[in-house]
């Protein structure tokens, strides 16, 4: 039971941590700064809808996606692991303001924004696959769709409070705590990444060189 929880926590705060709901919400408050608060309602609550349905989608068939293809689980690891530390560098070493994305603010744009560029991105889908596990380790899989569920409600309770975090810490404090939430998904990505390299070495060293 300890080892279940102890893996519950890790999807949790790796979701969160890649996802970042910090940041969006503090950019959904400057960009749609326009917008009533019945439509920055209706745009969480979509975004928040159609995040859950593709991440669900994602720990249940994306391990068996990845197999179809002929794409080891050590390779895909290494290759998911990357993209999470590369885009976790990017964003603190920029250090960009929130106010910088998006740059159109019509609510379906927003709604899209949301999900596509934070909520479900490329690297969160990646990162959910991961921890679905192997395809016969269906506790693995559960485990990670609770969390994933639990994930998106705490995403869903920060961005609803996005103007309230926003008057109380700022622009910067947003940003930092932004940064702190990437910190902890990049050190999840190095641990993956070696992971992965320790999957593929026999591979690696089994496979003769070309002629």
């Amino acid at each position: 039971m300890r080892e279940v929880l102890t893996y519950w926590a890790l999807v949790l705060i790796s979701v969160l941590g890649v996802a970042n709901p910090i940041r969006l919400s503090g950019a959904l408050v400057i960009a749609g700064e326009g917008l009533g608060e019945g439509e920055r309602r209706r745009v969480i609550r979509r975004a928040s809808l159609l995040a859950l349905g593709l991440l669900l989608a994602a720990a249940w068939v994306g391990n068996h996606v990845v197999l179809y293809f002929g794409i080891k689980t050590g390779g895909f690891r290494a290759a998911c692991s990357l993209l999470v530390l590369v885009l976790c560098l990017t964003e603190m070493l920029r250090n960009q303001p929130l106010s910088a994305w998006p740059g159109q603010r019509d609510p379906e744009h927003l709604a899209g924004e949301l999900v596509f560029s934070g909520l479900a991105a490329v690297p969160v889908l990646g990162t959910v696959v991961i921890y679905s596990g192997e395809t016969r380790e269906l506790w693995r899989r559960e485990v990670t769709l609770s969390a994933v569920c639990v994930a998106l409600a705490i995403s869903f309770v920060v961005l609803r409070a996005g103007p309230r975090l926003l008057e109380h810490f700022g622009e910067r404090g947003m940003r930092w705590m932004g940064h702190v939430l990437r910190l902890t998904a990049a050190g999840w990505a190095v641990d993956f990444f070696s992971i992965g390299v320790r999957d593929l070495l026999p591979l690696i060293t089994s496979t003769p060189p070309a002629q």
